[in-house]
């Protein structure tokens, strides 16, 4: 599952990132960071900490992105959501 959500936090910070318009960015991004919250507590219940630390800045940063009001910061903070997420998809299958 937390592959799985990963895979789903990764297409939605993608989404925000490729947006032209404020609110699809917006919603693009909780959607997100709800996402990645839910591969952080998966990752931890699979007992993997690294992908958890991946899970949990791509939140981090997602919720940066959320403030930030210059939009090429923005797209930096999601760019660096989006690469966590894509770690957790590669971290998680090493766990044991």
């Amino acid at each position: 599952m937390a592959v799985t959500y990963s895979e789903m936090a990764f297409k939605d910070f993608k989404n925000a990132f490729k947006s032209d318009t404020t609110d699809d960015v917006q919603t693009s991004t909780e959607a997100a960071v709800k996402n990645a919250v839910e591969a952080a507590a998966f990752s931890n219940i699979c007992n993997c900490p690294l992908a958890k630390n991946y899970a949990l800045n791509a939140v981090t940063f997602g919720n940066k992105a959320l403030k930030e009001t210059d939009p090429k910061k923005q797209k930096k903070l999601i760019k660096q959501a989006m690469d966590m997420s894509l770690d957790v998809m590669t971290t998680t299958p090493n766990c044991k």
